[in-house]
């Protein structure tokens, strides 16, 4: 009886064998150094233990290359397949990748963003083209990169990235963090090849959804049309900000925005032949069509007849604003703003926009 439980024992121990549970044991109660020398005298499973225990010693370098040397042998031990991976799959580039994975994985609860980008780097060099985590890869360097400010990078993996909605992602993120890091020029200065209308409709849904008194995304817009040319955009971008200016800010200050704003508009307008020279100010939505009190008691939905009506459908009424428009709009918020500083408590009343 003894001499079975010792033998049992030293099986469960015995480092050449295929049981892990003592190595298991020994990573459970973080007892990595002493899992060292043991692992030292196994293959690919044993490696990735290994590297394991270099990550908990802060040896991460070492780490990556254990990690590295451990993939060599994914689908042939029962302990990567099985217990670590917990897949099917058993095509050789795909099981590299799902492995890899799992050791970033691993790598991004150490904070390891270099190490991350670099294992990242040497999964998409071995898989597939058609493998479904290429997406999920590319997300990870762009990610890393972006967090240590390689912006150039990390616009790079953004645009490699094969999936549109990854992409659509990662760019609403690289614009957010572009802007909080105050980079604007750089934002503006990539080319954005196939998503020019995604980063305006970005930067637009962020302009009119975040206070104006914090990061402004007008400006950004803004100058992003006017790099381009797109003059008249841009003049809709400076005019729309206006106009937000005189309905949500009060004060002396939000008149000499506003002012400026009309200046900008104009001086876009300006570099456009005068027969382009225009904008459009949508305005208050009408409805026409049916009119019920027209109906003399009639239900709405249906005709005398009692047959069902088509529901009316509302047109949306725009204004064209020419440079002249402009001009007056501009001339009214400068006598404003000279009133408000003549008279500061009159400023309250003199925010309004007029009617064009």
């Amino acid at each position: 009886m003894e001499v079975q439980w010792l033998s049992g024992r030293a099986v469960v121990i015995w480092p050449i064998s295929a049981n892990f549970l003592f190595a298991e044991y020994l990573m459970m109660k973080w007892l990595h150094p002493s899992a060292v020398p043991w692992c030292e005298w196994n293959a690919a499973s044993r490696q990735f233990l290994l590297a394991h225990c270099y990550l908990n010693t802060g040896e991460p370098v070492k780490a990556l290359g254990c990690f590295q040397e451990a993939s060599q042998r994914i689908g042939a031990e029962d302990f990567l397949l099985n217990r670590l991976l917990r897949t099917t799959e058993l095509q050789g580039k795909k099981l590299e990748t799902l492995y890899h994975l799992k050791v970033i994985g691993l790598l991004e609860q150490f904070e390891l963003r270099e190490l991350v980008i670099s294992l990242a780097k040497t999964a998409l060099s071995a898989a597939d083209i058609d493998d479904p985590n290429l997406p999920t890869l590319w997300v990870k360097i762009f990610k890393y990169h972006l967090e240590l400010c390689h912006n150039d990078e990390a616009y790079s993996a953004m645009t490699s990235n094969p999936d549109p909605e990854r992409r659509r992602d990662c760019l609403r993120q690289f614009v957010v963090v572009l802007c909080e890091q105050k980079q604007m020029k750089q934002l503006c200065q990539y080319p954005y090849i196939d998503l020019h209308d995604e980063i305006v409709s970005i930067i637009e849904s962020r302009a009119r959804s975040v206070d104006l008194l914090t990061i402004n995304y007008y400006d950004l817009l803004f100058a992003f049309h006017t790099i381009r040319g797109n003059y008249r955009q841009a003049g809709s971008v400076m005019y729309e900000q206006a106009t937000r200016l005189a309905q949500e800010v009060i004060g002396a200050d939000s008149l000499n925005r506003q002012a400026c704003c009309y200046l900008a508009a104009m001086n876009s307008l300006r570099l456009l032949h005068p027969d382009n020279a225009w904008i459009i100010k949508p305005a208050v939505s009408e409805m026409e069509g049916i009119k019920t009190e027209d109906m003399n008691g009639a239900s709405p939905k249906r005709d005398y007849e009692g047959t069902p009506l088509d529901e009316p459908v509302p047109r949306r009424r725009v204004d064209v604003l020419e440079l002249g428009d402009l001009e007056k709009e501009y001339q009214l918020t400068s006598a404003r703003l000279k009133l408000a500083n003549h008279q500061p408590d009159m400023v309250h009343v003199t925010t309004s926009r007029m009617s064009v």
